[in-house]
């Protein structure tokens, strides 16, 4: 008498779902992270076939899970990846195709044919102006990085950096140390690659001047401030 013992596993995994980089609709590189969700899985199988030629199962360890992935090809356009997911019993959810994410590969940074940026407006104090620029190029869905710098080499980390969906950028926080601030743009779009960047130069750059006391017709004039010193970027006449 042969005796065989079976396990039958009545689950099968359910609410199953995938994302790429976030859920991002967009990217630049064909390395992506791809996070997985669902319920009563114990692996995974990710592919850009429908019906997984060549695809392998993975370990899912827990909801949701991150997983590297590298596209199959590096030719820019809409790109789509499968995932199914099995119980520990072999049951299957997916394996029909119909749990996926759809994207596009976009690899060719914005470029820059039109662009000037505007003199700071002369602070009366400390810095906190507007940084404004023009773009007449013809990119479309980009937004605006701006950096910061103390050096026109632009080498180091930046003092201040931000983005902007608009052609100006607010300087914040605001600069209350004195010396020439160097400051640069670039286009960024929406997979994240970046153009070339447009820098102010000496000619655009901004001086913040820290005086003691200025004396204006023999008499001591402040800022009011209890450290009797003030920010200025005015002439002043003794």
């Amino acid at each position: 008498i042969v005796t065989r013992t079976y396990t039958i596993d009545p689950t099968y995994p359910i609410l199953g779902s995938i994302s790429v980089n976030g859920g991002a609709t967009r990217v630049k590189a064909t390395a992506v992270t791809v996070t997985a969700s669902a319920i009563n899985a114990a692996s995974i199988m990710l592919s850009e076939s429908q019906v997984f030629t060549n695809a392998s199962w993975q370990a899912f360890a827990s909801s949701p899970l991150s997983l590297p992935y590298t596209l199959g090809s590096a030719t820019n356009g809409s790109k789509k990846i499968y995932a199914k997911f099995k119980t520990q019993g072999g049951n299957e959810l997916g394996q029909n195709g119909d749990i996926s994410a759809v994207f596009a590969l976009d690899t060719v940074a914005p470029v820059i044919t039109t662009f000037s940026l505007f003199y700071p407006e002369t602070p009366s104090g400390s810095f906190d102006k507007i940084l404004a620029w023009e773009n007449l190029s013809t990119e479309t869905d980009v937004s605006y990085q701006v950096e910061v710098y103390t050096n026109s080499a632009y080498t180091g980390t930046a003092l201040r950096s931000g983005t902007s969906t608009t052609d100006q950028w607010k300087v914040s926080p605001v600069f209350t140390d004195e010396g020439t601030y160097y400051w640069r743009v670039r286009l960024v779009d929406a997979a994240g690659n970046g153009s070339a960047w447009v820098t102010s130069g000496t000619e655009k750059a901004f001086t913040i001047k820290l005086l003691a006391q200025a004396f204006q017709g023999g008499t001591a004039m402040t800022s009011g401030r209890d450290d009797q010193r003030y920010f200025a970027r005015t002439i002043v006449h003794y």
